[in-house]
């Protein structure tokens, strides 16, 4: 017997092998009849395979009474023999059988039309998981209200305008995410959903929140990003459960006074919005753990910012800030500070108080010295100045016993401190585009010490001192105006890489010459 005539003896319907499956787990669906099966079990050796276009062969859909998750786009059927995988595709269906999925829990609609949305969605009541991605619509049907089990509604990259008063029926809805839409509001309905704990809304053209917002009692979660939002309403303030509030490049230029009443939030974000100004009543946010403040054309923090004593993350960045306030040394519990790209010019005095502070990154500011309370920040272990109009440093500096990692980049440095050498734990320091012109001996001090770069700057040569850094591992030179090495770098014996790049160094004496090819990587070197 050919091998043609055998297949189409083992031909079968589709939907027949479905409802004999021991488990349908996931039925993707796409808008027309069964066109093609793209791969078919082993067992049957077919390349290809064409479905009937008969009714009789779809309506065994009815049979599906284990399905948990139906998508339409696709098929996978799961719970037969492993040598029977299936996976098929472009199915089609009459959306009247959807009604006959009586314990379905999760259904994906991607790029169908809305009637067949509409039709007996009123009868899907066990639908838990609605998803409607590339969907040509505009409403969604009132019907939606009826699926009184549905606890999450997602919509992507669809035309959806509004949402149906209906919504505020779906008593068990816990999450809707609604992105790429051209969403321009939200029914005053949407209060009733009680449950509610997470709501997305973003790149929609959602232009303002109705008040009923404030009715969401367990809202744990609210973003709203790249909409058309210029306000918050006062109802805000009611959300008693909100942790998180994320708001990005909308054109929000103030938050409301009632921000203030959000006593459970713990997470603030405020990015690519035209916010110009915080109330003082953010001071009144005594849980906020994360304050972010990026892309603003804030100028000023509130003295109230300091009551804010659970603060353990402050970033700001991009922003027109120039000054931070006195109060800033009450956020006593601070373990990470970031002001970057910011006007800022001075830092207040009482920065010190910052005992909990371990990371400081005072990045791309224009910064022209350091307050001499730096080192009592005796927690810190990161600082980065990095691109700031620093010219010098305070003594202070080598106060921060604490300090393992040190960054100087990018600044107008002349000099470093001879207090430096006290800063006994710190295991990097990277020097680059300063105008550094000598290391102070108290370099050698820095025992502790494994990478140690230093680039562009008019070095001309190293303190002897340099030898006593016995945990150094790797060493940059890069671009130093260096013409020769001292010979107490002999004495770095754990040295496994050091780059020369940019130097030249034509009085190197022969013994330094052999230990420089003793070592394992050299760069920039002719040896």
């Amino acid at each position: 017997m050919s091998q043609d005539t055998n297949n189409k003896s083992q031909e079968i319907s589709v939907f027949d092998t479905f409802s004999t499956a021991l488990e349908v787990k996931a039925l993707d669906i796409d808008n027309g009849w069964i066109e093609e099966i793209r791969e078919w079990a082993d067992t049957f050796d077919m390349l290809g395979y064409e479905t009937p276009h008969d009714k009789e062969a779809s309506l065994a859909i009815r049979k599906l009474e284990t399905l948990e998750i139906l998508e339409i786009i696709e098929v996978e059927v799961t719970g037969l023999d492993e040598r029977e995988y299936r996976r098929i595709y472009r199915i089609n269906y009459s959306s009247n059988e959807l009604a006959y999925l009586t314990s379905h829990v999760e259904i994906n609609f991607h790029g169908i039309n809305s009637s067949d949305l509409s039709n007996n969605m009123d009868r899907l009541t066990n639908l838990t998981k609605l998803f409607i991605n590339r969907y040509e619509l505009k409403d969604l049907p009132d019907s939606i209200g009826q699926l009184s089990n549905l606890t999450g509604l997602f919509i992507d990259k669809s035309k959806l305008r509004h949402l149906p008063d209906s919504i505020g029926q779906l008593k068990n809805l816990t999450k809707i995410v609604i992105s790429h839409c051209e969403l321009r509001g939200l029914p005053d309905s949407i209060g009733q959903l009680t449950y509610l704990t997470e709501l997305f809304i973003s790149h929609c053209e959602l232009k303002a929140l109705p008040n009923s917002i404030g009715q969401l009692i367990n809202l744990v979660e609210l973003d709203l990003i790249h909409c058309e939002l210029r306000d918050l309403p006062d109802a805000i303030g009611q959300l008693a459960n909100l942790a998180k509030l994320f708001i990005s490049e909308c054109k929000i230029e103030y938050l409301p006074d009632s921000i203030g009443q959000l006593s459970n939030l713990t997470e603030l974000d405020l990015i690519h919005c035209e916010l110009r100004h915080l109330p003082d009543s953010i001071g009144q946010l005594t849980n906020l753990d994360k304050l972010y403040i990026n892309h603003c054309e804030l100028k000023e923090l509130p003295d109230s910012i300091g009551q804010l004593t659970n603060l353990t993350e402050l970033f700001i960045s991009h922003c027109q800030l120039q000054n931070l306030p006195a109060s800033i040394g009450q956020l006593t519990n601070l373990i990470k500070l970031d002001l970057i790209h910011c006007k800022l010019k001075e830092l207040p005095d009482g920065i010190g108080q910052l005992t909990s502070l371990a990371e400081l990154n005072l990045i791309h500011c224009e910064l022209k010295e350091l307050p001499d309370s730096i080192g009592q920040l005796t927690s810190l272990a990161v600082l980065n100045l990095i691109h700031c109009e620093l010219r010098q440093l305070p003594d202070s500096i080598g106060q921060l016993t604490s300090l393992t990692v040190l960054n100087l980049t990018g600044c107008q440095l002349k000099e470093l401190p001879d207090s430096i050498g006290q800063l006994n734990n710190l295991t990097k320091l990277y020097i680059s585009h300063c105008e550094l012109r000598d290391l102070p001996d108290s370099i050698g001090q820095l025992t502790n010490l494994t990478e140690l770069f230093i680039s562009h700057c008019d070095l001309k040569d190293l303190p002897d001192s340099i030898g006593q850094l016995n945990n150094l591992t790797k060493l940059d030179l890069i671009h130093c105006n260096l013409s020769n090495l001292p010979d107490s770098i002999l004495q770095l014996t754990n040295l496994d890489c050091i780059n020369l790049k940019g130097n030249s160094l034509v009085n190197l004496s022969p013994k330094i010459r052999d230990y420089l090819h003793s070592i394992e990587t050299v760069y920039g070197l002719k040896l």
